[in-house]
Parts: C-alpha cells; structure tokens; sequence
C-alpha cells in the first residue's frame, strides 16, 4: 500500500510522535516535581515558622524564670540583712539588759551598804 517511502514517512511521523509524548511525558514529571517541591518548601517554611514561634515562646519564659529567680535572689539578701540587722539589735539589747542588770545590782549593793551604815537606832526603830 505505501510502498518504502510511505513506510519510512510513518516510522518518521510514529518516531516523532513518541519524541513527542516522551518530552510532553518529562515535561508532565518535571511539572509534579516542582509542584511537589514547591509544596515540601511551604511545608519547611511553616515548620520553620513554627519552631520559630516555640523558641521564641521559650526564650520568653525563661526569661522570665530568670527574672523571677532574680528576684528571688534580691529578696533572699534583703532576707538575710533583716536577720543580720535582727541579729545585731538582739546582741545590742542583751548587751544593754545586762548592763541594766549590772547597774542594779550596784545600786542594790549600795542601798545594802548604807542600811549597815545607818545608826544603830534607826535600825532598831523600824
């Protein structure tokens, strides 16, 4: 029917269109390819947003903890000067009672001394 040229005119057209669908088939793989890696990279981007979003959300509660332990520290050495200012009035008044104690004990000695001293009739009156 064709003959050889026509043969060789379809194994032409039959190879070109294989070429054909070949290149349209590559460029149908390389579009889903990108189309998969374009959607990998959206899910990287929101995954790294995400982790983002976490490391900020814990550098501010350390940041905060810090703070507190901070504070935490400050109000453990105002602590400690109350106890050590406490501590030194404490020393200061036992100092100041037994110096008072000391005093009376004087005074009461005197106020001894001085009745042996009295006169004899005084002594017998009362």
């Amino acid at each position: 029917m064709y003959g050889f040229a026509g043969a060789a005119s379809t194994g032409k057209t039959l190879s070109r269109a294989l070429a054909y669908s070949g290149i349209s088939h590559c460029r149908a793989q390389a579009g889903i390819r990108r189309q998969v890696l374009a959607t990998q990279l959206r899910q990287y981007e929101r995954a790294i947003e995400d982790a983002q979003a976490r490391a900020e959300a814990l550098n501010n509660d350390m940041r905060l903890v810090q703070a507190q332990r901070l504070r935490m520290v400050e109000d453990q050495k105002t602590s400690r000067a109350e106890v050590q200012t406490a501590e030194l009035d404490s020393r200061a008044a036992r100092a100041q009672l037994e110096k008072l104690r000391r005093e009376i004990r004087r005074i009461e000695s005197s106020l001894a001394d001085s009745r042996e001293m009295l006169p004899v009739a005084t002594k017998s009156g009362r």
